[in-house]
C-alpha cells in the first residue's frame, strides 16, 4: 500500500485537504461515525453517503486490502482508507484524552500517474466522538430589497 521504493523522493507537506477538513470540522475524512468504547477502544464506521468527504475511499486494515464497514481500534492500532491507486489515509488510534479521541493521521497521495510526485502530511488530531449527518454550512443569504444588493450589510 503505497510503500516507498529505493530512491523515491517523498515531499513532506505541513498539511493536506483531508487534514484541513479534519481540523475544521472535527470529523475524520471518509469516516461517518466515531464512537468511544468503555474498554478504551474506538469504533470507526466507513462513510457511505456522497455528502460525506472521502466516501468513495475504501476502509480496510493496513495490511489487507479487504473492505470493512467498520473497525474497532485499540490504542496503537491503525486502519486505512484508500482508492487503491493514489490516495492513502492511515488513522492510528493513540487513545482517549479529556473525553477526546486522539488519532495520528497520515495522508499520502501518489500523483506519479499524473506527472507529479508523492506527497505526505502527518498530523495528530483530537476530536470528540460523533455520528449522524455531516453538518452543512448555512448558505442562505437574506433576501435583498430591489434597491439593495444581497451582500450589503
Amino acid at each position: 500500500m503505497g510503500e516507498k521504493s529505493p530512491g523515491e523522493v517523498i515531499e513532506r507537506t505541513g498539511t493536506s485537504e483531508a487534514i484541513e477538513y479534519i481540523e475544521q470540522n472535527g470529523r475524520l475524512w471518509g469516516i461517518s461515525n466515531v464512537r468511544a468504547q468503555t474498554d478504551g477502544s474506538a469504533v470507526l464506521v466507513d462513510a457511505t453517503q456522497p455528502t460525506e468527504k472521502g466516501y468513495a475511499l475504501m476502509l480496510h486494515a493496513p495490511d489487507r486490502f479487504e473492505p470493512l464497514g467498520s473497525v474497532t481500534l485499540r490504542p496503537g492500532e491503525a486502519c486505512a482508507l484508500s482508492d487503491g491507486r493514489h490516495a492513502f489515509l492511515t488513522y492510528t488510534f493513540k487513545g482517549e484524552k479529556d473525553a477526546l479521541l486522539v488519532f495520528e493521521v497520515l495522508d499520502r497521495f501518489d500523483a506519479r500517474a499524473f506527472g507529479g510526485g508523492i506527497t505526505e502530511a502527518t498530523k495528530t488530531v483530537a476530536l470528540p466522538p460523533y455520528s449522524g449527518a455531516v453538518p452543512q454550512p448555512d448558505t442562505t443569504e437574506p433576501s435583498a430589497s430591489p434597491n439593495q444588493p444581497a451582500n450589503a450589510l
